[in-house]
């Protein structure tokens, strides 16, 4: 497959496709939806590196030369707190990095869009280590866009999300989790190739085990599956469809327990049934509670 199968409008509708700052980004960590105390503060850093040569479409591999190379770094900061006697973490992440697709000669760096969001705890059993929560998102358009280039860290647009994740512990040392999201998006009223980009939305699901090894260590593996996220180019449907599954295999450990931990991850698309890259990826992340 050559670089003129990429003509501008198709460009355009694979834009959010090709995207590392949202592609994955409201997977959920393993016990991520744990009550903490009144008063608790996490500063934390992910690190992610991704690559991705196949390119799909409509299930279909188009291209293995995608050539697809990013590096992608989040601050989060979180605060747990009490609102009307329930625990709520207001909390805001900022994308930052470098993202490269050589098949479309573009690359781009610096800032992605802002997100802001807040779970709100609506169970929680420390105990037994059961919770319960809803998180709404807000991510704004702040990131570098560029209307000329197919490559942007910012969509240019706002969009919205709502998730709901359930953690218990199904043994003294094995956790479940379950996390369902459903994601909105604004118009791009910009799109490179046309005049108007919109995109429906998308459904994931998410489900998790991690056992203690250790009282600092245990490792994970998480199964996602999203489908949605088609794109209409000045009205016109691209039949670009996302339904993908994805693997992550984890471990978590306490560097100072109770000080600093540290999360290691490897991810790996697959099956691409609709359409998009098929994304590999390894994460470190850093959290420190105060």
């Amino acid at each position: 497959m050559t670089k003129a199968y990429y003509n501008l409008r198709y460009t355009s509708a694979m834009i959010a496709l090709l995207m590392p700052l949202t592609s994955h980004a409201f997977d959920v960590d393993p016990r991520d939806y744990t009550a903490l105390p009144e008063g608790t503060n996490l500063n934390i850093l992910y690190a992610r590196q991704l690559t991705a040569d196949d390119l799909n479409a409509e299930g279909e591999t188009v291209t293995d030369d995608l050539d697809l190379d990013a590096t992608i770094g989040i601050y989060r900061f979180v605060h747990f707190t009490k609102v009307m006697g329930l625990t709520v973490d207001p909390q805001f992440l900022l994308p930052f990095g470098t993202q490269e697709i050589g098949l479309l000669d573009s690359s781009s760096s610096g800032m992605g869009d802002a997100i802001a969001a807040a779970t709100v705890w609506l169970h929680e059993d420390p105990e037994k280590k059961s919770y319960f929560g809803v998180t709404p998102f807000v991510i704004a358009p702040t990131g570098e866009y560029d209307s000329d280039k197919p490559v942007n860290l910012g969509a240019n647009r706002w969009s919205y999300v709502l998730q709901a994740g359930y953690m218990t512990r199904l043994t003294e040392k094995l956790a479940l989790d379950v996390v369902a999201d459903v994601q909105w998006y604004g118009t791009n009223s910009d799109p490179i190739g046309g005049n108007r980009l919109e995109q429906d939305e998308a459904y994931q699901v998410q489900l998790m085990l991690s056992y203690d090894i250790t009282p600092s260590t245990y490792p994970s593996i998480r199964y996602s599956w999203r489908k949605g996220d088609e794109t209409q180019l000045d009205g016109v449907a691209m039949n670009n469809e996302v339904d993908t599954s994805t693997v992550t295999l984890g471990l978590n450990h306490w560097l100072i327990p109770g000080k600093l931990q540290m999360q290691a991850q490897y991810l790996r698309d697959i099956e691409v049934s609709g359409s998009g890259p098929e994304l590999e990826a390894f994460q470190l992340r850093f959290l420190q509670p105060f």
